[in-house]
Formats: structure tokens, sequence, C-alpha cells
């Protein structure tokens, strides 16, 4: 009897057919073009958004054409450029309608389910397919060979179906987590503007106008890649930009580097060092958070700039929550280099960062007013950080179960 109920315990795993991918779908590279931004403005100049075409690259829509290459619904793949290693990121994506790819993503057409293939192309692991160092590319002749399964498309629907329906459930859990996120960082920023206007120390009397060079010295980091020749090396604990987010380090992942010996001395952290990003997302640049010698000898990249407060002039926690007010973010975006979706700060620019400052005893008076009424919500704001990150994790483990036939 105890056998029998084994049996019936026993999770069944569906024995689909694995193809390359080459057998499951069209591959329709010969439908792209390149054409570079200058010629795309000029095509599109004067002409009514409405009359336009979506242009695509190797991650998503880079920008409009006043013609179309193909129409339909195909998997587009990115060929170089697409974040091939990092499991959280999308490699695949799908689109619909009269459109223009260029050279940076390739064209597929499943023989099954569009939908399905674009889903099992983003839960895949692309090491052994992709090619380079700094940009990976993953050539047609590799992509071919990528090995795919193949369900009946009955079978293909089905597991659609019930992907979206769980992503469904996980994209209104993240709505709601960035809508509370929204709310506390009102909050915040209502609190900050509050304390560096003097509203906790009956006004602004006896306040020095200063700039970010006056109170801290500032330095980039270690260059990644430089060429050491045979010289003596050490390897060493690194932050690098994605280790520095909003009001708080994540260390979950912290990588090593090579470098001479003296770098040690030169990059290394100390406590109550502030670190700032020179680039990111344009609501984040700057990112002035303190670094509390939660790693032994960890040094900095170059991307980071680190602040090291002249502790007679300012407190550290009172430098990090200026750098954080709607005043100083705004400076940051005014001065910012600006891409689409991302901006960079140089260390001039940091340096001349302006506020005021009252001297250490009132320092410390508006600090505890500032904690007093921020402690809960950074605490819930670290959290649901925490959680926003969990919910990417999320989503690839419903793929991997999905096509592990758990769903």
């Amino acid at each position: 009897m105890l056998a029998t109920q084994e049996i019936k315990l026993e999770k069944i795993i569906p024995k689909w057919p694995t193809k390359k991918l080459s057998e499951v779908c069209k591959i329709l590279d010969n439908k792209r073009k390149p054409i570079n931004s200058s010629e795309r403005e000029t095509r599109i100049a004067n002409k009514l958004k409405s009359s336009l075409f979506p242009y695509y690259g190797a991650t998503g829509q880079v920008g409009y054409i006043d013609d179309y290459l193909i129409e339909g619904e195909y998997v587009l793949l990115g060929e170089d450029g697409a974040p091939f290693l990092e499991s959280f990121k999308d490699k695949a994506y799908l689109v619909h309608g009269k459109i223009w790819v260029n050279n940076h993503a390739h064209i597929l057409l499943a023989n099954g389910s569009n939908k399905f293939l674009c889903y099992y192309l983003n839960q895949i692991n692309y090491r052994e397919f992709v090619s380079g160092t700094t940009r990976l590319k993953l050539n047609q002749s590799m992509m071919r060979e990528i090995p795919v399964l193949d369900p009946p498309l009955p079978e293909q629907h089905r597991i659609v179906q019930k992907i979206e329906e769980l992503f469904s459930e996980l994209d209104y859990a993240i709505t709601t987590l960035k809508t509370t996120q929204q709310q506390l960082q009102t909050y915040r920023q209502s609190v900050l503007k509050h304390a560096f206007e003097g509203h906790f120390t009956g006004g602004m009397k006896g306040w020095n106008n200063v700039r970010l060079a006056d109170v801290a010295d500032l330095k980039g980091g270690v260059t990644k890649g430089k060429k050491l020749d045979g010289k003596p090396t050490i390897n060493l604990p690194y932050l690098r930009v994605a280790n520095v987010q909003d009001g708080y380090l994540d260390l979950t992942e912290i990588k090593q580097i090579q470098v001479e010996p003296a770098d040690l001395e030169k990059y290394r952290l100390i406590e109550n060092d502030i670190l700032f990003t020179e680039g990111g997302d344009k609501d984040k640049l700057g990112r002035g958070t303190i670094w509390r010698n939660q790693i032994k000898d960890c040094i900095h990249q170059n991307h980071i700039f680190r602040a090291r407060v002249k502790k007679e002039i300012i407190l550290p926690k009172f430098l990090e929550y200026i750098t954080k007010t709607q005043k100083s973010r705004t400076y940051f975006y005014k001065v910012a280099k600006q891409t689409t979706n991302l901006a960079s700060i140089n260390m001039t620019q940091l340096s001349n960062l302006e506020f005021e400052i009252p001297d250490l005893k009132k320092q410390e008076i508006i600090l505890n007013e500032i904690e007093t009424r921020l402690s809960e919500s950074d605490y819930l704001l670290q959290t649901i950080n925490q959680q926003l990150t969990h919910a990417e994790s999320l989503r690839q483990s419903v793929l991997q179960r999905a096509f592990s036939g758990e769903l």
C-alpha cells in the first residue's frame, strides 16, 4: 500500500521532444536591415507619428521609421547587445504588426506558438552559445543549435495561458509594491525638505553655503581591465554600480578584481565613506550611500565616486541625506549627460554640488529629527526594494517550472 501511495505522489514529467531552434521556427534574418539614427531622423522629419512604423533592435524598440519590412507576429531574439548572461532580463520579445528590424536582433517565426517560443528563449542559459567579452554576440550558426522543447501545439497554448495567469498575479503585486514605494518616497522627500530648510532648528541663521568638494575628499575608483604587464597582483573584492542602490548597498553578489598591491591603500573603503554612482537610471543618479565596512579590504571601481567627509565640518549621515534631497537630485539631473534611459555625471559635476550646512551640534539635532521620522519608512522602503528584486526571480522561476512540466 505504501509503495502505491509513493507512486501516486511521484511527479510526472512530460516527455516532450527536444529539437534544435532551427527545426521549430523559421529564421528570417534576411528580412532585417540596419538604418543609422541620423538617416532615420531625416526620413521621419515633419511626419505624423501615426504614419510611422516601429524600428526594433536587440532588446526592444529603438525608434521609428517611415516604412516597414515585414508584417505579422514575430519573436525577436538579440544578436548582440542583449543581456545574455543576466538571468532575470529578457533576451527575446514579441512584436506585432508592420515593423522594421535592424541587424542586432534575429527574426524568428515559430512553427507552433510564438509566445511559447519567446517565453522559452527567456529562460535558457546562453553561456555556451554566445561569444565575445565586453559585448556578447549570438551568431546565427550558434543560435540554430539551441535546444528547444517542442510539445504539441495544444500543450504549448496551455503552458502559455498558465504562465500569463501567474505573470498577471505577479504584475499586480509589483504594481502594488511600486505604488507604496512612491508614497513612501514622497513622504521621505517632505521630511528632508523641512529638515534642510531649517524647520527643525528654528531657521537657517548661521548656516554656510558650501560645495561637496569643500566638505569631503573625492576619489574615483580602480579601472577594470587595466593592463598589469606582469606586475605582482592581488585579488580584492570590489563594488560595482549594481551594488550601490538608492539608500542601501546590495552586497548579495560581490565580484573580485585583480589589481596591484598598492591599489589596496589607494582605493580601500573605510567606514563612513559615501559612495556615488557615476551613472544609472535618471531618477537614481548619484545614489549617495554610506559604506559601513561590511567587507574587509573592499575597493570600488571607477564608475563609483568615493566621498570621504571632513568630520570637523560635516557628519557623514548629514551629507548622505543632503544628497538625497529633491534639490540635489534636480542638480544631478540638470548637469548629467543623458541618453534615452540613462544619465551620467563626472567628478567635477559631483564636486560642484552646492548646499547649506549648520554647525555640527545643529547637524546632530537635524539628524535625530530626520531619523525619528524616517526610521520606519526606510525599513519599509528597503523591504519593498528587496521584494521587487525577488519578484524578478519569481518570474524566472515561473518559466523554469513551466518548461520542466510543473505547471
